[in-house]
């Protein structure tokens, strides 16, 4: 029951450059306390936001 509450949590963002934004307008952040690579700071009309990102959010794959 535990993995399907994590696994219910889990969305897919899409991320797409803006010609008219320097960056996706986000903050990667890790840490030695905690696994993983984490969003901060997501920075408002920008890609990351629009895209889906959220602060605390934490990256689990990236696709290219």
């Amino acid at each position: 029951m535990k993995a399907m509450a994590s696994a219910a949590r889990l969305r897919l963002c899409l991320l797409k450059l803006w010609s008219d934004f320097n960056g996706f307008g986000f903050v990667l952040t890790a840490e030695r306390e905690r696994l993983g690579l984490y969003i901060e700071d997501v920075e408002d009309e920008s890609p990351a936001k629009a895209g889906g990102l959220k602060s605390g959010d934490r990256i689990i794959e990236v696709n290219h």
